[in-house]
């Protein structure tokens, strides 16, 4: 039983790390994309994803978006967002609601349950 729960342990902690990794990769694309530093290298933005990060560009446009909406935009800390699934986060982009209430609803909320609140408010 104790193998059980430190492989248990261990598969949530890296899918905790991987949702931090993913919000501190979605910083660096946003500076790469607004700089436009992979001009010279790759001839797109979308080359780049695709060649260098192995990301599709939806993928991406998602990242870069809870990005600058919670924390360029929202002042949210990042460190309060990163454990918070990411697509949770830009579910809750689209409620119409104040800022605390939509990372609120991202961080306690299924995604279906997210789906379902935002076919009813709109």
């Amino acid at each position: 039983m104790k193998e059980l729960t430190g492989i248990l342990e261990r598969g949530a902690m890296f899918f905790t790390q991987a949702r931090k990794n993913l919000l501190a990769g979605a910083a660096i694309l946003h500076k790469i994309s607004e700089e436009k530093l992979w001009e010279g290298t790759y001839s797109s933005f979308s080359e780049y994803l695709q060649e260098a990060c192995q990301i599709s560009d939806s993928l991406a446009s998602k990242l870069i978006r809870v990005y600058t909406y919670f924390v360029l935009e929202g002042k949210v800390p990042q460190r309060k967002i990163e454990g918070v699934d990411l697509e949770k986060l830009y579910l809750a982009i689209h409620l119409p609601v104040p800022i605390a209430k939509q990372l609120a609803s991202a961080s306690t909320l299924s995604r279906s349950e997210l789906k379902q609140e935002l076919a009813e408010k709109n």
